[in-house]
């Protein structure tokens, strides 16, 4: 704080330095009566005009302004239902867990019986890998590796197909003779008019 007695020529007053854009200390250089009318800025050196001190701004944030979210009363239930691996374990018999095995295939919700993790259930199937839920985490494993792979229908074994880069096409008809039209009779002659 900048008392009566510190304000003199060559004494320090915080100042605002349009150069900084910031309240520094500033050494007074002239002064008319008890006012203020020129400073140096301490920091960058800039003789300017004595402005005042100037209200320090809040800093300007571009992030959007976050609403605060109205709080539930404790026993009000949450719109979004969540099961519990246990509630999700209890659902099922632990007597039908399949025993982990990377060659089984396992689908959504199958209980499985691990050696190192214990019990958990299939939460999502990607092809070879599915994420098992057990009590304390959540792990991707493999499974299906010795089974084939899933496969369409095989396309019908045609002697007269022949397979292309896109797909297979249909063989070509050597041109044969062109069937010639039946020829309509024609219209009987009207009988000369006499």
């Amino acid at each position: 704080m900048n008392t009566t007695a510190n304000i003199r020529v060559g004494g320090e007053i915080d100042s605002f330095c349009t150069k900084c854009n910031l309240n520094l200390a500033a050494t007074i250089l002239a002064m008319v009566g008890t006012k203020v009318k020129r400073v140096k800025c301490n920091t960058c050196g800039t003789d300017r005009v004595y402005r005042g001190e100037q209200p320090i701004a809040e800093a300007q944030s571009f992030a959007r302004k976050r609403t605060p979210k109205a709080k539930k009363a404790p026993g009000e239930a949450s719109s979004r239902s969540v099961s519990s691996w246990a509630a999700r374990v209890e659902a099922k018999d632990p007597a039908t867990a399949k025993k982990y095995d990377p060659k089984t295939t396992y689908a959504v919700d199958d209980l499985v019986d691990h050696v190192t993790f214990g019990l958990g259930i299939v939460s999502v199937v990607r092809g070879d890998k599915a994420d098992i839920a057990f009590k304390g985490v959540e792990k991707t494993l493999i499974h299906a590796k010795g089974a084939p792979p899933p496969t369409q229908a095989p396309p019908p074994k045609d002697k007269s197909l022949k397979p292309t880069s896109l797909g297979v096409k249909a063989p070509r008809v050597a041109p044969g003779p062109i069937p010639e039209k039946e020829k309509e009779p024609a219209p009987p002659a009207a009988p000369p008019a006499e």
